[in-house]
């Protein structure tokens, strides 16, 4: 895989075109990569099929997720062009090859199975700002985790361009098993770059609700491209057939004119009927070219009604917060509830989210004790916040309607009681925003008055499939009141 990524950066047109066009050999190049890329993942998903989680089995001191170094492999050459997708969309996207796709849509399916074994593993882990924010002392408890492929790979620019390090790093405490952290972290990369092609627009995945799981879109596309090309090439030939009876026309009355030059004794009257026999030719021409014009323009249009793109016009009103933004940005939060430009909306969920974490529940979760309180501290901070009633504050129910009163936190018994926490902040959103729509020649345009602020990137693709804007708190911030 590293060698694919360095013959397609080398292969790239050394003119001050290349950001348009791509080059033959790198054409291939791509092809060639994902074809491979493509085997990669059908194999990988071909193991899943039967794999069963070492944790899951009766040996519960496994220190891995896999049995045996298969998969580990596999998926590490996947990680690794995952991590090349992410910062090389200018070169792949739009996409060459729907079949990898296809495959990647099954193994991200697969990898969903594996999101709550893995989830307890990867909150003990410490970003990259989380880290640096430790004392000294604490920081030496920590070592930052090290797959092998990244230790490969170190220094190879095509692969890290696009790695954000900051995001890119996680530290776990020294005692961690390692094999265990490396399996979390290898099929969180994986996930985060499914989550990147599901983000796209237009998206190159999707997680479909009525399957119960991902699909790739790209086939989709491909076959509108295809009927797209019928409908030119029909047009093209329809005109290449008008321009071979414009020729026939025009020989033909030559032909007459000559005929009648020559056969007839008055040239006066000889004249009048070859000049009127011209501009009958010629008017019948005309009338024939506006109608293949007007046939012409009806085809344009049909190939335009293809290709539908969504707009999303926000004028934010409400502003709903997630859990983990009274947590960590109280102060901000407050600075838009005393704004008159916002109106905040608190879920009933979140609330009770913030009363669970101000009793210290589930401690275990987090990578310290010290860390653990000072989230409790957060949210009993956020609560008291609440508790005062700030200015265009108000707490709302699932179904959408303001509550009084912030000493209720559950919802009504009749409520989808399957639903999970993501779900009931969405459902709030849904029946909160003002939703209106319409088509603007090739353009869906969604009007919406609401936007989501959260960090979580399930819930983010939630949103993004219901049509909801979303975005982080520091982004929204600062496009708020920057100048």
């Amino acid at each position: 895989m590293a060698l694919n990524m360095f013959i397609i950066e080398h292969t790239k047109m050394k003119s001050g075109d290349n950001e348009r066009y791509v080059s033959v050999t790198q054409n291939y190049a791509l092809q060639l990569a994902f074809e491979m890329f493509g085997i990669l993942v059908e194999r990988c998903n071909d193991l899943m099929l039967s794999f069963i989680p070492a944790l899951e089995s009766t040996n519960s001191s496994s220190q891995s997720i896999f049995h045996d170094d298969d998969l580990p492999n596999l998926l590490s050459a996947v990680k690794v062009w995952c991590d090349w997708l992410l910062g090389n969309n200018d070169t792949w996207y739009p996409v060459l090859c729907d079949e990898p796709f296809n495959e990647l849509a099954k193994l991200a399916t697969h990898l969903e199975k594996l999101k709550p074994l893995i989830a307890p593993i990867l909150q003990q882990c410490l970003s990259e700002d989380k880290y640096t924010c430790l004392p000294a002392n604490d920081q030496a408890d920590y070592e930052m985790i090290k797959l092998d492929e990244d230790a490969v790979l170190c220094g190879f620019a095509p692969w890290s361009l696009g790695l954000n390090w900051n995001l890119y790093r996680r530290y776990a405490r020294r005692h961690f098993a390692s094999n265990l952290l490396q399996d979390a972290r290898r099929l969180d990369a994986i996930n985060f770059c499914i989550d990147y092609l599901e983000g796209l627009e237009p998206p190159v995945l999707k997680w479909s609700p009525p399957d119960n799981a991902h699909i790739s879109l790209v086939t989709n596309v491909a076959s509108v491209n295809d009927r797209v090309n019928a409908k030119l090439t029909h047009m093209l030939s329809r005109e290449q057939d008008i321009l071979d009876e414009s020729y026939s026309d025009d020989e033909n009355s030559d032909n007459k004119k000559i005929i009648i030059e020559s056969s007839s004794q008055d040239s006066l009257s000889i004249d009048r009927s070859s000049k009127i026999g011209q501009l009958k030719i010629r008017k019948e021409e005309l009338e024939r070219r506006r109608r293949e014009a007007e046939e012409t323009r009806k085809l344009q249009q049909e190939i335009l009604s293809e290709h539908v793109s969504v707009t999303l016009e926000v004028s934010p009103k409400y502003i709903v917060p997630d859990t983990n933004c009274f947590v960590d940005f109280l102060p901000e939060i407050s600075r838009l509830a005393s704004s008159s430009n916002f109106q905040i909306r608190v879920p009933l969920v979140v609330l009770k989210e913030l009363d669970g974490l101000a009793k210290g529940a589930r401690p275990d979760k987090y990578s310290s004790p010290e860390y653990a309180a000072m989230v409790a501290e957060n949210a009993r901070q956020a609560l008291s916040f609440l508790k005062d009633r700030p200015i265009n504050t108000r707490c709302v129910t699932s179904k959408g309607s303001v509550v009084s009163s912030l000493g209720v936190t559950t919802e009504d018994s009749d409520y989808d009681s399957e639903k999970n926490n993501d779900d009931l902040i969405l459902d709030a959103c849904i029946n909160l925003a003002m939703h209106r729509e319409d088509i603007r020649g090739n353009m869906r345009v969604v009007s919406r008055d609401l936007v989501l602020l959260t960090d979580d990137r399930n819930l983010k693709l939630k949103a993004h499939t219901t049509d909801i804007p979303v975005n982080k708190l520091s982004d929204f911030i600062h496009w708020a009141y920057s100048a």
